[in-house]
């Protein structure tokens, strides 16, 4: 049997998140983790997120700015707002609505991203694998039988 190990992209507000501590957590998850560093989490778009599932995702994580303190006046209750209409719409497909979070963080603290990082892996370790690479996985397994 296969070990899973969650496949994770992680938005990240370039101002509550320093490029020290999203490089803490490349070289603690290499691959698994895919950080994309946002002007501000509010520009994190509905598509973006559900574009990370599609592309193989098990989980996706915003990182924005503590509530009433963003920099950008209410994107991270933009980005907080966006997060919940996604999770509603997973657990619309039956994909799991628990696989997508938020989280607001100080800049001030540098640890606070692996922390929450390695919280949310340790969430999907028991939700279990994206279902769309189960599908994509049979769906190459039946094409290579119709090629025979």
């Amino acid at each position: 049997m296969e070990t899973f190990e969650p496949e994770m992209v992680v938005f990240c507000c370039q101002n509550s998140v320093d490029e020290r501590g999203t490089e803490a957590v490349r070289r603690e998850y290499g691959g698994r983790v895919r950080i994309v560093r946002m002007p501000c989490s509010g520009k994190t778009d509905v598509r973006y997120l559900m574009k990370a599932f599609e592309s193989g995702a098990d989980g996706v994580l915003i990182v924005g700015c503590p509530e009433g303190k963003c920099r950008s006046l209410d994107g991270n209750l933009r980005a907080k707002k966006r997060v919940g209409y996604v999770r509603s719409l997973l657990e619309e497909i039956g994909f799991g609505g628990d696989r997508i979070e938020m989280a607001h963080l100080s800049p001030s603290n540098k640890e606070e991203l692996s922390e929450v990082v390695r919280a949310m892996i340790g969430k999907i370790e028991e939700i279990g694998p994206n279902p769309v690479k189960n599908y994509r996985r049979d769906a190459e397994f039946a094409e290579g039988f119709n090629e025979q």
